[in-house]
């Protein structure tokens, strides 16, 4: 509750935060805009006062809240949160022609692929989630899908460091 009460007032919440970097949970003051589910946890998208940058932070992880302060940021100005990236998906290039025309209509593709939207600040975990982040060594039945734009989706892949749990 505390944590859409600072999203509607646009105030920053003062947590104790366990992260997969640190050992001990530490203090942390955030000033959340929004969540989201990456399709396993949910997340709040929030300015870290102490590392000055917009991050990603596992609802689940926020042990407590001991309060509420003046915002730090304006969730307008987090670029990787409004920046929109179309994935292209389209069958497995290694599948047999049934294979595709199967996968096609599993995900609904026109003339062979579908465009797939992500906000740049997911983009790592949609990827995962999809499967997409793999090296290409999967079996193409295991993989079923492939990115036809990878190139272009790489260019905004955030750094390891804009994600709190990783």
């Amino acid at each position: 509750i505390a944590l859409l009460r600072a999203i509607r007032e646009g105030s920053a919440l003062r947590v104790l935060y366990q992260s997969m970097t640190r050992p001990h949970p530490t203090t942390r003051a955030l000033t959340p805009h929004a969540l989201a589910h990456d399709g396993f946890r949910w997340h709040a998208r929030a300015y870290c006062h102490t590392r000055k940058q917009f991050r990603d932070f596992v609802i689940a992880r926020m042990l407590e809240v001991n309060g509420f302060e003046p915002a730090a940021s304006s969730p307008d100005v987090d670029d990787e949160w409004h920046t929109i990236v179309p994935l292209i998906l389209v069958p497995h290039p290694k599948l047999s022609e049934s294979h595709r025309r199967a996968i096609e209509l599993d995900f609904g593709m026109k003339g062979g692929q579908v465009e797939f939207h992500c906000r740049q600040a997911f983009l790592f975990y949609a990827l995962r989630h999809l499967r997409l982040d793999l090296d290409g060594s999967a079996k193409p039945e295991a993989q079923q899908i492939a990115l036809k734009n990878r190139a272009a989706v790489e260019a905004f892949m955030p750094s390891r460091s804009s994600s709190e749990e990783l």
